[in-house]
């Protein structure tokens, strides 16, 4: 059965901001997937991001480097 490699989600996933959910399970997947695994994942990849950039724009998420700068 054919895999896909996930470098390219995990070169993305290193641009995001340290804080973002999706940051660390994309990090954390394994270097290849099935296609199956990869289209399953992939819904809960999306809402991740959605709510990490929803949580952005509501101002509820803060970045990390404010944070260190005003403690």
């Amino acid at each position: 059965m054919k895999k896909l490699s996930t470098r390219v989600l995990k070169e993305f996933a290193r641009k995001l901001p340290i804080d973002f959910a999706l940051r660390d399970i994309l990090l954390s997947e394994k270097d290849e997937l099935t296609p199956e695994e990869a289209v399953m994942k992939g819904e809960l990849w999306i809402k991740l991001l959605e709510r990490d950039i929803a949580m952005m724009e509501k101002g509820k998420w803060v970045p990390p480097l404010f944070r260190l700068k005003n403690r």
